[in-house]
């Protein structure tokens, strides 16, 4: 993950109850591995840079503010 512009926090860990909040701000990255639970929040308008792997089965969404 790249920030191109604004302000993001990332909550990432390996428990949905425990995770680590960080804020990441522009020109800064940041790399999780596959299967770790994360989540991205806007704290002003951002644009990032979201790269993966082809790890295609990793994907379990635990909480959606748009009913996906």
């Amino acid at each position: 993950i790249l920030i191109i512009s604004g302000v993001l926090r990332i909550l990432y860990g390996n428990q949905k109850e425990n995770l680590t909040s960080q804020i990441f701000t522009v020109g800064e990255s940041f790399t999780l591995n596959p299967g770790t639970i994360h989540r991205m929040e806007a704290v002003e308008d951002s644009v990032y840079i979201e790269a993966s792997t082809p790890e295609m089965e990793d994907v379990v969404r635990l909480v959606d503010d748009y009913n996906r």
